[in-house]
C-alpha cells in the first residue's frame, strides 16, 4: 500500500486535496445503523448530569471548527440536542445550496452580507422563517454571507415529501459536513 502524503511534504497540494475532499459524497451508514448510533450517543449524553457550574453555553468566535460543506460553503456547529441544531453558515461570493424543503420550521438570521432565498433577497439584519412543508429554491449569495440558522435536524429531499433524519449531520466524514438546509 502506498504511503499518504503528509501536509508538510513538499509534494502535498492543499488546494487539490481540498477540492478532492469537497467532490466526494458523504458516506452514510444504513438508516437503521444511523438510528442505533444516534440513540447510543444520546443515551450517553443525557445519562450524565450537568455540573452545577454549567448553566449557560457560550461559544467564542475563535472556538469551534469551520467544516467544508460544499464548494464555497463552511459550517460551524454551535449547539445540537435531540431534535434541533444551531449553526453558522458562511457562504463565499457565488456559493449555492441546492433546492430543498423543511419538515419543521427553520430560522435564519443574516449576520453579514447578502443571500438569496429563492427569490427573496435578504441582507445583514434580516430574519427569515422557513415554514414547515414549504420548499426553498436554490439558496445563493452574490457577495458572500454569514448566516445563523436554527431548526430541526431533519430536512426534506428536493422533489419529495420524505423527511430524512441525520442526512444533514455535521461531521459525516472527517473534516467535512453533510448536507444542511437553510
Amino acid at each position: 500500500m502506498k504511503a499518504r502524503l503528509h501536509p508538510t511534504d513538499p509534494l502535498f497540494d492543499a488546494t487539490l486535496n481540498e477540492a478532492l475532499l469537497e467532490a466526494q459524497a458523504p458516506l452514510l451508514p444504513p438508516p437503521e445503523r444511523q438510528a442505533a448510533l444516534r440513540e447510543r450517543v444520546l443515551a450517553g449524553v443525557t445519562a450524565a448530569p450537568l455540573p452545577a457550574s454549567v448553566e449557560h453555553l457560550t461559544v467564542r468566535g475563535l472556538e469551534g471548527d469551520w467544516l467544508p460543506l460544499m464548494p464555497g460553503i463552511h459550517i460551524k456547529l454551535l449547539r445540537e440536542d435531540v431534535a434541533t441544531r444551531s449553526y453558522l453558515l458562511r457562504m463565499a461570493p457565488g456559493a449555492r445550496l441546492p433546492a430543498h424543503g423543511h419538515s419543521h420550521e427553520e430560522e435564519c438570521l443574516v449576520l453579514e452580507g447578502d443571500v438569496w432565498l429563492d427569490e427573496l433577497h435578504a441582507h445583514a439584519g434580516d430574519y427569515h422563517l422557513a415554514r414547515r412543508g414549504r420548499p426553498h429554491g436554490v439558496v445563493r449569495s452574490d457577495g458572500g454571507c454569514l448566516l445563523f440558522l436554527r431548526g430541526q435536524k431533519e430536512y426534506v429531499a428536493p422533489g419529495t415529501n420524505e423527511s430524512h433524519v441525520g442526512r444533514k449531520s455535521v461531521g459525516t466524514r472527517k473534516g467535512h459536513a453533510g448536507f444542511v438546509s437553510c
